[in-house]
Parts: structure tokens; C-alpha cells; sequence
């Protein structure tokens, strides 16, 4: 938790030190339950430090990899739990850090920037929220935007099933265009809302906000789309007559 927290933070520094911030990173890497941790913040360093194409080496592996869904916090605090884990089990991949400041992330791309999440309405609560796994698909969506395979949202919605939050749901609203994809998004997003599991911010409205928009745009694009194939039917009809 931890080298998480100092290497987050060494992140948004201006430090140009990268040897530092590489060998706290080299720490995680040994440590297979936090890998998605690991390989988003080395993807996360190469874009700072301007080496693209091993940033683009990092979000392949990232599609590649697997996290441990379904886990709740009690399970983790049980170390009986956890021992029964296959050892390959990358359980570690949300973290609240320590906070009293938005965070600066300049070198990512302007969406995944969103999704470090800084909760500081409360004072003595305040902190970073950092879902990983919601980062890697961000990191893998923009990295890799003209490469195959394309975007599994499939395996997203998947791994949705168990315990989503805003963050990966936005995520999911944002990259894919279906139209059942953003409505289960804000559904979803407005069932965490009505049932309180997290203190709802304005940052959290607008979010939903934002999904809700997005969702009237789809539908109005589909109805535009009906209209005009409707029309072209009648007027195909029109002059077969």
C-alpha cells in the first residue's frame, strides 16, 4: 500500500528522476496480487517520461491480464481468505490513498485523467480513489485505439456483473457507442446513486450527468437514422409504382 501510495505520488511530481520511480515500481512488479497496480504505473511512467512505445508494450500485456473480481473487504482483512487465492490472484486493485489535493496527471490522455477520482468534500475522510482495473481499460482503449483486436466490452460488462462503481461504468459509457452498453451504465451508475454506497459528489453528478446526455444523443441519432430509412422506403416505393 505503501510504494502504491509514493509511487502515485512521485507520479504527479515534477520530478524528472526516473530511475527512483522505476525502482519503487520494480517493487510491485515482484508482487503478482497488485500486477495491474504495477503495469498501469509503468505504463503511467513511460508517457511521463515520453517513451510511447513502451507505454504501448505495457497496455498489451494489460489486455492480457486477468484481475480478481467478486472479492469483498472483509475477504481481504481475512488472511485464511486469502491464502486459498491461486497464488497468480491479482486481488489488489482498488486503493483509497491519502489526499488533500486534486490530482495532476498531464501526460495521460484527458479522459483517463478523470478517473483518478479525489474525494475532499469531507476534510477528515479525504482521499484518492484509484480503481486499476477501470485504468487499465482506459490505458488499453487509448494506447492501442488503432490496433486489433478491437475493444472487448463483452469481457468489461463481465467482469461489471459483481461490484461496479462510477468510475467503471463511466469508463464503459465513454469508449462504446451501444446503445446498451451506455444504459446499463447509467443504470446502474443511478442504483449506486439512490442506494448511497459512496457520499455523492457534485464530480459524481456531473458524471452521471454526463452518461445521461450521452444516452439522449444515442437515441436521438437513431431517430434521426429511422426517419431517414423510412422516407427512403416510401420513396423507393414512390417510384417502383
Amino acid at each position: 500500500y505503501s510504494v502504491v501510495h509514493q509511487c502515485v505520488s512521485e507520479l504527479q511530481s515534477e520530478s524528472r528522476d526516473r530511475d527512483t520511480l522505476m525502482r519503487q515500481l520494480s517493487l510491485l512488479h515482484e508482487l503478482q496480487w497488485c500486477k495491474c497496480a504495477a503495469l498501469c504505473m509503468t505504463a503511467m511512467a513511460h508517457l511521463k517520461f515520453g517513451e510511447s512505445e513502451e507505454a504501448d508494450r505495457l497496455a498489451m500485456e494489460l489486455q492480457r491480464h486477468q484481475v480478481e473480481s467478486g472479492l469483498k473487504p472483509n475477504d481481504i482483512r481475512k488472511e485464511s481468505y486469502i491464502t486459498k487465492l491461486p497464488e497468480d490472484s491479482d486481488w489488489a486493485w482498488r486503493f483509497c490513498l491519502p489526499c488533500d489535493s486534486p490530482p495532476r496527471f498531464p501526460f495521460l490522455p484527458e479522459f483517463t485523467q478523470t478517473l483518478f477520482t479525489a474525494r475532499l468534500s469531507q476534510p477528515l475522510s479525504s482521499h484518492l480513489y484509484v480503481n486499476f482495473r477501470c485504468l487499465s481499460w482506459s490505458l488499453q482503449a487509448e494506447l492501442l485505439r488503432n490496433r486489433a483486436p478491437a475493444i472487448a466490452f463483452d469481457h468489461w460488462i463481465e467482469q461489471l456483473l459483481g461490484d461496479p462503481d462510477l468510475e467503471e461504468l463511466l469508463t464503459l459509457a465513454h469508449y462504446s457507442d451501444c446503445r446498451e452498453h451506455v444504459e446499463l451504465s447509467l443504470q446502474q451508475m443511478e442504483m449506486i446513486e439512490k442506494e448511497r454506497r459512496v457520499a455523492m459528489e457534485t464530480q459524481d453528478e456531473e458524471k452521471i450527468g454526463w452518461v445521461r446526455q450521452k444516452l439522449e444523443r444515442l437515441d436521438a441519432a437513431a431517430g434521426v437514422l429511422k426517419v431517414e430509412s423510412q422516407s427512403g422506403g416510401r420513396k423507393m416505393k414512390a417510384e417502383s409504382d
